[in-house]
């Protein structure tokens, strides 16, 4: 059933005029042929930015993410975001969308655990 939604969507955002554009650091880049999946959506970003000065982008070490209508940040991680991403720039964001590409935050580095021995207290 996903893959008939998710089917039906990419067609209608293929065949509609989205304005779609992606944006890291100082570049910004308008997207002519709107990618279907988030795997396309990735190697578009890798094509479109590698003249950049970011490596991440280069490298795909990268997140993506956009402002809804309501003033949030939407991460984009896959498929069903993107698809999602799509309708409502679709229906509340004037058939534009504007991708924010941003380094990936390193991993939260967790302390050792500390080990209490329980002779010693």
């Amino acid at each position: 059933m996903f893959n008939d939604k998710f089917n039906d969507a990419a067609s209608m955002m293929s065949s509609t005029k989205l304005a779609l554009k992606i944006s890291c650091e100082d570049i910004t880049k308008r997207v002519r042929d709107i990618p279907e999946t988030f795997e396309a959506l990735k190697s578009s970003v890798k094509a479109q930015m590698y003249k950049g000065k970011a490596a991440y982008c280069k490298t795909g070490n990268f997140a993506i993410s956009y402002q809804d209508e309501t003033g949030d940040w939407i991460n984009l991680s896959d498929d069903e975001d993107l698809m999602a991403a799509y309708e409502v720039a679709e229906t509340s964001l004037g058939r534009q969308l504007k991708l924010t590409i941003k380094p990936r935050e390193a991993e939260a580095q967790v302390p050792e655990a500390i080990q209490i021995d329980s002779k010693n207290n």
